[in-house]
Parts: C-alpha cells; sequence; structure tokens
C-alpha cells in the first residue's frame, strides 16, 4: 500500500474496517487482523473527513480553520496521522 500523497490526493477509508465515535475519539477495527485503534478528538476529526474523500487540501484547510491555526502548524500533523493510517492499512490514498 502506498504512503505517498499530495495536497490533490483524496483519502478514503479501507473498506476493512468498521468504526464508531465514543465520546469524541474514534475506535476503529481492521478487520483484517483484528486490531482495534483510537484517534483523540483532532485524530477523529481528520478521520470523519475521510469519509467523505476529501483531498489532502481540504483536510488541512479545514482543520486550521476549526482549530483556529496555521495550515503549516498542522501540515505535519496530518501527514503522520495520513501515514500511520496509512501503514496500519485503516485508509486508502486515491
Amino acid at each position: 500500500m502506498t504512503t505517498k500523497f499530495n495536497l490533490k490526493s483524496k483519502i478514503a477509508f479501507s473498506e476493512n474496517i468498521v468504526w464508531r465515535e465514543v465520546d469524541k475519539e474514534a475506535v476503529i477495527l481492521n478487520l483484517y487482523n483484528n486490531k482495534y485503534y483510537t484517534l483523540n478528538k483532532m485524530g477523529t476529526d481528520i478521520w470523519k473527513m475521510f469519509r467523505d474523500q476529501n483531498t489532502v487540501k481540504d483536510i488541512l484547510d479545514k482543520i486550521a480553520e476549526e482549530y483556529d491555526v496555521n495550515i503549516d502548524g498542522v501540515a505535519k500533523d496530518v501527514e503522520k496521522i495520513i501515514k500511520e493510517l496509512c501503514r496500519e492499512e485503516l485508509i486508502e490514498i486515491k
């Protein structure tokens, strides 16, 4: 699975996951390996944007606006979460 992406890349949920939001945190189950994952509030906000297959640029813009921070300030966090979730096969880069 590739982890290469750019601002125009779209991110989507993998087909092998189920998830729920509990107390503002995402709880994700990878059906392939039966591992559970949790995301904090910001991670959950980013995760929910994958549902609509937003571009990376859309995600950066929305998170920067919602948390009232500079895009450069969240870019590394978003990049890190995309790479980690991709490595765990929870998302796909389109």
